[in-house]
């Protein structure tokens, strides 16, 4: 028997599974009712000099649009209706018909006369129109004071970076026909500040253009930053509007290097596993590299239109989630996406149990893996991350759980069988009140050294580690994310992007998966 302070398993799995929860903060408000993706993928690379950050994620995406760099430019949508998010390269994008929508940042706005960076993910229905994708102006081409846009009503397909405008020669840059319709493209704008075009830069995909003009600035500075900024179109005079869908547009009062704008690019670029089945989804996909993708079998992102129903799993294994006992309140803004918030009191997510979840331990191995936000221990101080055994001490099965055995904040591992296998962190190896991303692997052997846990990347030390003896098949049981079988070792906090592999992952896939969303 185990204790019911400690273990709480007696028999559970082996061989290797990995689960893996993301979650980082984030600044859009969200609710299940409305069940939209409220995070982009990642922060910057480097927040130093963001001045500007809408990721078109959250809830309240009909009245406004949140400024994540923390400068409180808060976007106000002009002309939208409740069904202009759609999916987009890095968690929701917004979408402009070319005719009247577009983003509006009020003054005061940050008058960008010197060096900055312009980068937005955008996809154009078509490439022959000309449509704004970020500008500051007063009133007329003459009070522009930077616009970065589709320029294909002068020629099809090209862009253009107009920095600064002057009474004779505005200082600009623009592209051959390089843009083609219905493709997703990472464009950023890069200026030094000075009144020569060299000082423009303009990057595709991560790579720098070639250009077919180059003009310097004369005469005196037309625009004096007054303006406000805009995305989609500009304000005065409603036209210039983009036809397509925009993502993630940042703007930095800085020139970006070119790792740093490879690292925004590659962020985006990956290989993204999209939920099907999900009625009204909007955002349902989070983005992972190829070989985090070999072995995933359960995948829970906590996004989509229908959390209030179900947890869809992206793994492609049909290993949906039944939420119990959840309100319309449940989602808050994640690492990735939209997080799952567990009362401390009786919530749960149930995955049925099924042939690729069953017996990992037998099969290779498994691998849990969590981005957590625990608001305290949970339920009697032993509040489950993940669960797959049948009961609070049982004979069958392993869980993962917060607890305080022999010290406070500490996180446990165990596997039930005639002797359970164990492994308890030391203390503080939690932190309270803070994301952090934990992740555990285990080769599916009765030697308790074959468990190892990461927390933030790095593996943790252990106040203890007991080896098993004749582990049980877990097969009758379901999954459970946030409690266990009865109901009353809830987790209390915030869970995102739970998956569940069928190996060991690699300590440089720990790292890589961490870093992928911190």
């Amino acid at each position: 028997m185990i204790s019911n302070r400690t273990h709480e398993v007696k028999r559970a799995v082996g061989t290797g599974v990995a689960l893996v929860f993301a979650a980082l903060a984030v600044l859009a408000p969200a609710t299940a009712a409305a069940a939209t993706v409220n995070s982009s993928l990642s922060m910057p690379p480097n927040n130093l000099g963001i001045v500007g950050w809408w990721t078109f994620d959250g809830a309240n995406m009909v009245s406004n649009a949140a400024d994540s760099s923390g400068t409180g430019k808060t976007g106000y949508l002009m002309n939208y209706t409740s069904t202009t998010t759609l999916p987009g390269k890095i968690g929701q994008a917004l979408s402009f018909n070319g005719i009247s929508q577009r983003l509006q940042i009020p003054p005061p706005a940050t008058k960008l006369s010197g060096p900055y960076t312009i980068s937005a993910w955008v996809k154009f229905n078509n490439v022959t129109h000309n449509g704004y994708i970020l500008t500051q102006h007063n009133s007329g081409d003459a009070g522009i004071d930077m616009v970065m846009y589709m320029r294909g009503g002068f020629s099809t397909g090209a862009w253009q970076l107009t920095s600064i405008t002057y009474t004779t020669n505005g200082i600009y840059r623009y592209t051959g026909n390089v843009l083609t319709a219905d493709k997703w493209y990472h464009l950023v704008s890069t200026w030094d500040g000075g009144t020569l075009a060299s000082g423009i830069h303009l990057y595709r995909d991560g790579v720098e253009e070639s250009y077919s003009a180059s003009v310097d600035a004369s005469g005196s500075i037309a625009g004096d930053g007054t303006g406000s900024w805009s995305v989609g179109g500009r304000i005065f005079d409603n036209l210039r509007n983009l036809n397509g869908s925009i993502d993630d547009v940042r703007v930095y009062n800085r020139v970006l290097s070119v790792t740093e704008i490879k690292q925004i690019y590659n962020a985006g670029a990956g290989t993204h596993i999209g939920t099907s089945g999900v009625a009204g989804a909007r955002v349902n996909s989070s983005f992972t590299p190829p070989n985090l993708q070999n072995g995933l079998v359960g995948w829970w992102t906590f996004d989509g239109g229908n959390m209030l129903q179900n947890a869809a799993d992206s793994s492609g294994q049909g290993n949906n989630g039944n939420l119990i006992n959840f309100t319309s309140t449940t989602t808050v803004p994640g690492p990735v996406g939209q997080a799952l918030s567990f009362d401390g009191v009786n919530d749960i997510v149930s995955i049925p149990a099924s042939s690729s979840l069953n017996n990992l331990k037998a099969t290779g191995g498994m691998t849990l893996s969590v981005w957590i936000y625990p608001k305290s221990l949970g339920q009697n101080n032993l509040g489950r991350i993940f669960d797959k055994a049948n009961a609070i001490t049982p004979t069958g099965g392993w869980i993962l759980n917060l607890s305080n055995q022999t010290a406070a904040n500490q996180i446990n591992f165990a596997n039930s069988g005639s002797t359970a296998l164990s492994s308890l962190s030391v203390a503080n190896a939690i932190t309270l009140n803070k994301w952090q991303h934990v992740a555990l692997t285990w080769d599916g052997a009765t030697t308790a050294s074959t468990v190892k846990i990461y927390i933030n990347g790095i593996e943790t030390t252990y106040a203890s580690a007991v080896d098993g003896v004749s582990l049980d098949s877990d097969a009758a049981e379901a999954v459970k994310i946030g409690n266990d079988k009865s109901g009353v070792r809830t987790f209390n906090g915030f869970i995102d992007d739970a998956r569940v592999y069928n190996r060991v992952l690699s300590a440089q896939e720990i790292t890589q998966l961490y870093n992928l969303t911190r």
